[in-house]
């Protein structure tokens, strides 16, 4: 699907550092190096602005949505919410496999912040929390929280190098904390862990663009 190539380049780019945060996004430039004609890809930066992933302005092009402290506080709200009742109602139907499997995320986690590997830090911890994310038979439950997840696209850290160690370091201790919940399968426990403390408010700061 072209809307999804169109995203997976943008967030690739910002990542590289070929886009700011604040640059127009240029169709002929992603079309030429999609290989495909830029009215496919005009098209699919309409449909990511109807994703609230780029926001358009009439004779100046696309560019990418700019979130407030706000409305980013807002965004973790919702996918608190989200993914805590997924958590919940996948509880009980995690095995020994899915939960070596986070273990082993986990130290990857942790190595990847040891070395300052923070882009992968980023995949690893995504594929922590897909492990029950896609266990969870509500598969409305899932769209809605992977679009939400989308909005951060080409995931940076608004923070000094010292300070994201110590907040990444906090943030694996609490994978770890979920991972011991899901083993004693306390449903309740591991929503209100992931809804009120994993995706609690005050760190939407480190995401705001």
């Amino acid at each position: 699907m072209i809307k999804e190539k169109v995203y997976q380049f943008i967030s690739e780019e910002i990542i590289r550092g070929n886009f700011k945060k604040d640059d127009r996004l240029v169709e002929q430039y992603i079309a030429e190096h999609l290989n495909i004609s830029r009215t496919p890809v005009r098209e699919a930066m309409f449909l990511l602005t109807a994703d609230d992933i780029l926001e358009h302005e009439p004779r100046k092009g696309f560019r990418l949505k700019k979130y407030t402290a706000s409305d980013m506080e807002e965004i973790y709200e919702i996918i608190g919410t989200l993914d805590g009742k997924i958590a919940e109602l996948t509880c009980g139907l995690l095995t020994e496999e899915d939960y070596s499997t986070m273990d082993f995320l986990i130290k990857a986690m942790e190595a990847a912040i040891d070395n300052e590997l923070y882009i992968k830090y980023n995949d690893l911890q995504y594929e922590f929390h897909s492990q029950y994310i896609n266990k969870c038979k509500n598969q409305k439950l899932i769209q809605e929280i992977n679009k939400m997840k989308r909005l951060f696209i080409g995931k940076e850290y608004n923070i000094g190098d010292d300070t994201i160690k110590e907040t990444l370091y906090h943030t694996n201790a609490e994978h770890q904390k979920i991972l011991e919940l899901f083993k004693a399968q306390d449903a309740a426990a591991v929503r209100y862990f992931i809804e009120k403390t994993h995706w609690r408010a005050d760190n939407a700061q480190y995401d705001i663009w």
